[in-house]
């Protein structure tokens, strides 16, 4: 699978809320350059994701916050790294900080159907 990378608000706009992307989970790993534990979890996140089965139901996707400071105000993001999950244009779930057990245990609870999730919001 590949990684979408984010360069511009309205790019996130347009592919969260295209109708063809309706019921799709988006993960997407807010992180910055200068950040040391964003670039141990984008290593993992990046063979995570090149291991992950393809599938049409999730769509892994990066940003630097740096460069679309707007979607990080309005998303609450002010530490990084930040992993939103996003299904039909709402963060259905987020994750703080570079914990590869938890991002691997939201992922599965974010895809299982709505009446068994168990969310993580409280972190």
């Amino acid at each position: 699978m590949e990684i979408i990378e984010f360069l511009n608000e309205d790019h996130i706009k347009n592919t969260v809320t295209n109708p063809n992307n309706k019921n799709k989970l988006f993960v997407i790993d807010c992180g910055a350059v200068w950040c040391g534990p964003c670039k141990s979890f984008a290593k993992f996140y990046h063979d995570f994701v090149k291991n992950y089965p393809k599938t049409d139901s999730v769509v892994f996707c990066t940003i630097d916050v740096d460069v679309v400071p707007d979607f990080c105000d309005v998303n609450n993001i002010s530490s990084v790294p930040t992993i939103l999950f996003i299904k039909n244009a709402d963060v259905i779930d987020r994750m703080l900080g570079a914990d590869v057990n938890k991002f691997k245990t939201i992922l599965n609870n974010c895809l299982q159907p709505k009446q068994n999730q168990v969310s993580s919001k409280t972190n």
